[in-house]
């Protein structure tokens, strides 16, 4: 605390007179090591020690500006004194694209809380401020044991299946669910009837080209109550108005907070190729990747997110 005090009065209040109790004793007074009523007529004739009390006060209830302040540039004057924020201002400084997509993921998150959902904007700053993304510990543990190509577990909306395509060149989708078998071109299928709604129900896709099978892949789904179903179409309504990055965001956060992690990726795979060269969206991918229990497909993208997290301010 002395040096912040020294360096307050040394760089921006160099006003400073001889009646003014030396930098030790205001710190010890400040703290509460010495009784302040000895300096505290001095302090309220002094501006040089009253604004020295203030950035103390301020420091110690720490009123830090908002995030969106800081990514923005502004409250410069608190950065002086406080290291947190002063980190996230440099990151800011060093990678504008990231502090760009995180200002959208703020402002997604400001209305997606509004809503009921929650986005991650707190992990994903921690993650660029650290630079390093990880898996969730139990999620390290069954890494090993997890499969590639699962569809994961997921909820869905009612007579509806999404899930991401491939990418082995197919041209058909073989789908099984319970009784119900289908054929389709397209990575979604629409159910003939609907199933039974908060009951897990397992499900396989086979990929197809030229009518040759090329992978089947399983997963469990679990289905949207009718109530459900109309507060998620009210949520995406609430959202339609915001810039379509910042509604991207928003969306993901809604299916996340859903459990409609198949929507929830779609978006977010489609937010990466908008922003392949920032690290946020595949950190968002990765945790909803986890949450799916794709714990191999989670690591990829995690990966992808440290690369881009670990290479050069200039790359």
């Amino acid at each position: 605390m002395d040096d912040f005090l020294v360096q307050r009065a040394a760089r921006r209040l160099a006003a400073v007179t001889a009646a003014c109790p030396d930098d030790d004793t205001l710190a010890a007074a400040l703290e509460g090591r010495l009784d302040p009523a000895e300096i505290a007529e001095h302090v309220r004739s002094c501006p040089a020690c009253t604004a020295i009390a203030t950035d103390f006060q301020a420091l110690q209830a720490q009123t830090c500006p908002s995030l969106q302040q800081i990514l923005k540039g502004e409250g410069s004057e608190h950065l002086a004194f406080c290291r947190g924020c002063a980190e996230i201002a440099e990151m800011a400084r060093q990678r504008p694209a990231e502090a760009t997509a995180l200002l959208d993921l703020l402002e997604a998150e400001t209305r997606a809380r509004a809503l009921g959902a929650a986005l991650s904007a707190t992990a994903v700053l921690a993650a660029l401020l650290r630079r390093r993304a990880s898996l969730g510990v139990a999620a390290q543990g069954r890494i090993h044991r997890s499969r590639e190509g699962s569809l994961g577990r997921t909820a869905a909306r009612p007579r509806q299946l999404d899930w991401t395509p491939f990418g082995l060149d197919e041209d058909t989708y073989d789908v099984t669910l319970g009784g119900v078998r289908l054929k389709t071109h397209e990575p979604h299928a629409e159910l003939p009837e609907a199933m039974a709604p908060d009951q897990d129900h397992a499900w396989s896709v086979t990929a197809l080209r030229s009518g040759r099978p090329l992978e089947t892949r399983h997963g469990v789904v679990r289905f949207l109550s009718s109530e459900e179903e109309a507060e998620v179409s009210r949520q995406e309504a609430a959202v339609r108005d915001l810039p379509v990055e910042r509604r991207m965001l928003a969306l993901a956060g809604l299916y996340r907070g859903g459990h409609l992690y198949a929507a929830a990726s779609a978006v977010l795979n489609d937010y990466v190729r908008r922003r392949p060269d920032t690290a946020i969206g595949h950190l968002l991918l990765g945790l909803v990747y986890e949450e799916m229990e794709r714990v191999q497909d989670a690591a990829r993208v995690i990966g992808e997110a440290n690369r881009l997290l670990t290479r050069s301010v200039s790359g």
